[in-house]
């Protein structure tokens, strides 16, 4: 117990080395531009989906095999004692001994081996860091920077993308001290990277002056949101207000941005035309220059609403009418038609009419009826074939092929009562009294 616990603790101690046995090196997918002899817009570097990879090295192996050189080296210098002879025995110089006991070398050395590079791997894997590639964070950004080494790195500003909103980046972007004065912003990605880049640049006003005209309509919140601190913001709100196409657009221009009240109410003043609007515009601007008009305009529009209310109602009502009328009109006449028709026939003619009828309503019930069963044989046939699946092949087919017919008996069956519906509606218009 001795010897294993000395070397147990040995190897172990040994495995503790194992930290410096991996090798942690900052990875990404692509970079933009590869190389810097490419060139890109304002000059900027992208790295896509940047990593740290944490592999294994070469210490590793060699750690493992001094582990089981350890090991044997442990054994050999803890060698077990094993009985020789039996009664008395002569040794290599001709001397005689007892029964006795020699040190056995072979054995523990190669369990000292085995012990030991088993031990150290074990130890080794269960302390050194897993390997894989690991996404980073904010909090990791600089030593992935500092790892990456890029020679633009020091004379630029840092820009992070990230993935859903979480605190894991997705793009790095190195950009040039040197692109602010002259940056070019054409889209909103241009612009997110530049003022996160240069958030107080003295040079924003005039690149936003340049470019924001060229943006669309809905991208220009966005821009606006980049550029808010910038005095410049308040000409891209006013052309926010200005590209609006009607009353709603306008009036969610000023909700957006309050600044532009007194030239959003003279918009949706001149834009307003139905009640929800003029009462959209009086709750937005209560005190402002149009609203006596407005109001005015509104109380119109509510008595005008009335009187087409009142028109509407008086017509649907005279509409109502005229369709009653014309319903009771065609009754009368279909009574008098069923009259006339019942009595261009004798009482025996008009007897076996209703024979007819009734004969056929009767062979109707009757199909119908033998139809219902013909469906519950079938889905019972349909259940016992279903159990015999599991055990008995040949007797699935069999019930299969009478369900089938039971299945075309019930569609010739439906054939039938629909033939007999059919020859009923051409007695019922010789005697509608009937129906």
């Amino acid at each position: 117990m001795y010897h294993l616990s000395k070397l147990v603790v040995s190897i172990i101690s040994l495995a503790l080395l194992l930290y410096s046995c991996t090798s942690t090196n900052a990875t990404y997918s692509e970079r933009n531009p590869q190389n810097d002899n490419e060139g890109s817009k304002n000059n900027i570097v992208e790295y896509k989906d940047p990593k740290f990879t944490t592999s294994k090295n070469a210490m590793f192996l060699g750690t493992v095999l001094i582990g089981g050189g350890a090991g044997a080296i442990a054994g050999y210098l803890n060698p077990i004692e094993k009985t020789i002879g039996r009664g008395k025995y002569k040794d290599a110089y001709g001397v005689w001994h007892d029964d006795g006991t020699e040190k056995d070398f072979s054995t523990t050395t190669l369990i000292g081996a085995g012990a030991g590079l088993l031990i150290t791997y074990l130890v080794a894997n269960m302390l050194s860091p897993n390997s894989g590639a690991y996404e980073i964070n904010s909090k990791q950004e600089q030593k992935w920077l500092k790892d990456i080494n890029d020679k633009i790195l020091m004379n630029s500003s840092i820009v992070n993308k990230f993935k859903n909103e979480s605190d894991t980046i997705s793009n790095i972007f190195l950009i040039p001290k040197s692109s602010e004065n002259n940056f070019i912003i054409d889209n909103l990605d241009d612009a997110f990277l530049f003022s996160s880049a240069f958030p107080n640049s003295e040079f924003s006003g005039k690149l936003l002056s340049k470019s924001f005209s060229n943006f669309k309509r809905n991208e220009l919140p966005k821009l606006i949101d980049y550029f808010k601190k910038d005095q410049t913001i308040e000409t891209v709100k006013i052309h926010y207000l200005n590209t609006g196409s009607g009353f709603s657009d306008y009036i969610n221009a000023f909700r957006k941005y309050p600044s532009l009240k007194d030239k959003a109410e003279i918009k949706t003043a001149s834009s307003a035309g139905s009640i929800s609007e003029y009462k959209a515009y009086l709750a937005s601007f209560p005190d402002g220059t149009s609203a006596p008009v407005i109001k005015q305009k509104l109380n119109i529009a509510k008595e005008k609403y009335k009187e087409e209310l009142r028109i509407a109602s008086e017509k649907a009502e005279i509409e109502a009418r005229v369709e009653k009328e014309k319903k009771e009109k065609a009754k009368i006449e279909w009574e008098k038609e069923k009259e006339r028709l019942y009595n261009s026939y004798s009482p025996a003619e008009r007897d076996k009419l209703a024979l007819e009828i009734s004969s056929l309503k009767n062979k109707q019930e009757l199909i119908n009826s033998q139809r219902d069963n013909l469906i519950e044989e079938k889905e019972e046939l349909d259940r016992r074939a279903f159990k015999a699946l599991s055990y008995n092949r040949k007797l699935y087919d069999e019930l299969k092929r009478q369900s089938s017919k039971k299945s075309d008996k019930a569609v010739e069956k439906r054939k039938e009562y629909w033939q007999l519906k059919s020859k009923l509606i051409e007695l019922y218009e010789k005697a509608p009294w009937l129906y």
